[in-house]
């Protein structure tokens, strides 16, 4: 593994999150503490999220990071599962730039962080966000409007195939009891 450590000792981090600043829910303002304490510390902070305004810069300075909105770019509750090629790319493009990859809220970018991470020798982090990211219960809202269940053909085969992938991750972080039961089950 290449190391970018600097004299305070931390290591250089690259926090990917679906969506990030300018939009202010909970999974948002986590990452952006995260990644300006990380900054703070001393590590050099890249963060990979989608760009979901077209007007956005596409890279910028931030809290002492260095923010990278990738494609697909403009509004669309389905565009975030482009971040698993756009996401895969930018890791690769970036991998001297930092040591350990942390996701937050893994349900589309722990796919391409994970694989990213095995090719590159660098550890990858999940964090799970919500309950039901590894299960997958947490697709079931969006799939009712398709009939489809989580737990059903074909939404488990893929699952299946995703978990596979994610069980890869050299850490998970549980933000809460149940979620860090949820993780244990599977």
């Amino acid at each position: 593994m290449q190391s970018n450590r600097h004299k305070s000792g931390s290591a250089d981090i690259c926090l990917l999150t679906e969506t990030y600043y300018p939009i202010t829910g909970g999974g948002e303002t986590q990452a952006r503490v995260l990644a300006a304490g990380f900054a703070a510390a001393g590590s050099n902070t890249n963060v990979l999220t989608r760009r979901t305004d077209s007007s956005l810069p596409r890279v910028e300075q931030l809290d002492g990071a260095t923010l990278w909105r990738l494609a697909p770019a403009g509004p669309g509750h389905l565009k975030k599962w482009g971040l698993i090629l756009s996401a895969f790319v930018r890791l690769l493009r970036l991998r001297g730039h930092y040591d350990v990859i942390l996701v937050g809220g893994y349900r589309v970018l722990g796919i391409p962080s994970v694989i990213a991470g095995r090719l590159l020798g660098k550890p990858c982090i999940l964090k799970a966000d919500s309950i039901g990211e590894f299960s997958g219960e947490f697709f079931n809202p969006g799939l009712k409007r398709f009939g489809l269940r989580y737990d059903r053909f074909p939404v488990n085969i893929v699952l299946a195939i995703r978990n596979s992938i994610l069980r890869r991750a050299d850490a998970f972080i549980a933000i809460s009891a149940v979620i860090a039961d949820e993780l244990r089950a599977h």
